[in-house]
């Protein structure tokens, strides 16, 4: 995922698209001496407001657009 790709939450059903404006890395230090690092993606979506995505909570719009319209034409097949 890149710096002004259009994504959706994979979590919700609505299609109201984001982009990816920042990309956040931060070290988390664990009580017990480890440390593993964590990537973020800060995406602004329409209502004018700024998350934190893992890369488990995005999908990219594209491929979600392409995958509907597969279904569609899948569909419009079977009824033939």
């Amino acid at each position: 995922m890149n710096i002004g790709d259009l994504v959706l939450r994979a979590y919700k059903e609505s299609m109201d698209p984001g982009m990816v404006v920042d990309e956040v890395s931060e070290t988390i230090y664990l009580d017990d001496g480890d440390e593993y690092i964590e990537h973020h993606y800060v995406v602004s979506w329409p209502d004018g407001t700024l998350t934190k995505e893992t890369i488990w909570e995005l999908d990219r719009f594209e491929t979600i657009c392409k995958e509907y319209k597969d279904y569609l034409d899948e569909q419009e097949k079977e009824k033939e």
